[in-house]
């Protein structure tokens, strides 16, 4: 925090020269605020400059932003009992100072931040200024509310935002598709893992373990095959197996053959049925049916020739 206060006493100093050398054309109202260059116990004081008002407005509320998430990140790091490699590790500290960078393009996307909006602000003011070379510009001031209490508030709603990401992706760290009993369940827990993924920062390492869970799905899913329990020349019925394992399968699968028509694919308790027309099939060739199935990206399919 000291660090904030030197960098914006040292703003201010210039601040200050420059107004000496530059003339106020237009001002929000014709006194300037007393808080104006100040420093008050639970306020944050910024100013921000731009050709436009609204823009300047826009810069003096990102800064406002910026202080409260670096506030916020060096009392995250004083207060730990970790090492800094670990919170890295974690994902803690090294996900405020992510914050830190991107709160001018992704501060929608940081919970603890949705509140702290221009309506907020206890007072503002602004000035049109013309500088020595008939430059003119807007400087736009606010004064904002941001107490210990505030500060601490924030801290312990990061901490809880922190602590539920790290649960749920422990969750599907330790998820195992060898107890599902269908096929859907697992592309729908890949589904429930991309969803998740896609709420981290994009420079957020968690992503990169989630990209890791997502592979270990799918080298479970590459495992599984495709057994016919019955082929006629009207009909195949299939299941799909883990090992051992009858799993569920409604998807439905991508079918080819030389001679056959009418492939049609009905799902049923007794397994996967595809129906066809044989009559164009010849008795003296190898006639068969292929049946693909695409699950997570990765294909599982089989051939099985009709007698």
């Amino acid at each position: 925090m000291r660090k904030l206060l030197f960098i914006f006493f040292l703003g201010s100093s210039i601040l200050s020269s420059l107004a000496c050398s530059a003339k106020i054309i237009e001002r929000s109202q014709k006194r300037a605020p007393e808080w104006l260059y100040g420093v008050e116990t639970g306020y944050l004081i910024v100013s921000a400059e731009s050709d436009d008002l609204e823009t300047a407005k826009v810069k003096a509320m990102t800064s406002v932003k910026q202080q409260i998430v670096n506030a916020i990140a060096e009392n995250v790091h004083a207060t730990s009992q970790t090492q800094t490699h670990e919170l890295e590790a974690n994902g803690s500290y090294s996900t405020m100072e992510l914050y830190s960078t991107m709160v001018e393009t992704e501060s929608a996307n940081i919970p603890f931040l949705s509140q702290v909006t221009i309506a907020n602000a206890t007072d503002y003011y602004w000035e049109k200024i013309r500088d020595k070379q008939k430059n003119e510009f807007y400087r736009y001031h606010l004064k904002y509310p941001f107490s210990r209490l505030d500060q601490m508030e924030m801290v312990e709603a990061f901490e809880r935002q922190e602590a539920a990401i790290n649960e749920k992706l422990e969750a599907f760290q330790q998820d195992d598709f060898s107890t599902y009993t269908s096929v859907e369940q697992m592309v729908a827990q890949a589904t429930a893992l991309r969803t998740f993924q896609a709420t981290l920062l994009e420079k957020d390492v968690r992503r990169s373990t989630c990209d890791k869970i997502l592979r270990g799905y799918k080298h479970y899913v590459e495992q599984l095959t495709i057994q016919a329990q019955e082929v006629t020349r009207e009909h195949t019925t299939y299941r799909v197996f883990a090992g051992d394992r009858q799993l569920a399968c409604n998807i439905k699968p991508y079918l080819r053959s030389k001679c056959l028509t009418k492939m049609n694919f009905q799902p049923t308790e007794q397994g996967c049925v595809v129906t066809y027309n044989y009559s164009d099939c010849f008795e003296d060739e190898q006639n068969y049916i292929d049946i693909t199935l695409t699950i997570l990206g990765k294909k599982i399919n089989n051939r099985f020739f009709i007698l």
